[in-house]
């Protein structure tokens, strides 16, 4: 939004409306109004209990270098690649024992299969 000219209260108070965790959002919701009385953004982001120390710094920066848009573009690419990189990790793990639990599943219907042919075929008439 800053990239698109949208000011920066105005787009924290929107990201407000759209953030579902009543835990972030009450967050947001008590540096708004200190941002909009004159606290630096540094200092106000500081006060937040949910961001790792990383964004901290990188908005301090960003906040005192007055070059707010292109270091949330950068904090963005940070989370979305760790983000990206988390999913793969969890999916490699999950993957082998979802073939183990579909072959265990296929191999109880094929073993059910053959017992019931092989008791069919036992059948005297």
């Amino acid at each position: 939004m800053l990239k698109n000219g949208v000011e920066f209260i105005k787009a924290l108070d929107l990201a407000i409306g759209v953030v579902k965790n009543e835990f972030i959002k009450d967050d947001l919701k008590r540096i708004s109004p200190k941002i909009k009385e004159g606290i630096s953004i540094g200092e106000a982001f500081d006060e937040l209990r949910f961001v790792p120390p990383i964004f901290k710094g990188m908005i301090k920066v960003g906040d005192e270098s007055g070059n707010m848009k292109d270091m949330f573009y950068e904090l963005y690419s940070l989370f979305d690649e760790k983000l990206k990189n988390t999913i793969k990790k969890v999916l490699s793990l999950i993957e082998p024992i979802i073939i183990t639990v579909m072959g265990l599943v296929v191999g109880t219907i094929v073993v059910s299969l053959m017992l019931t042919v092989m008791n069919v075929s036992n059948i005297k008439l």
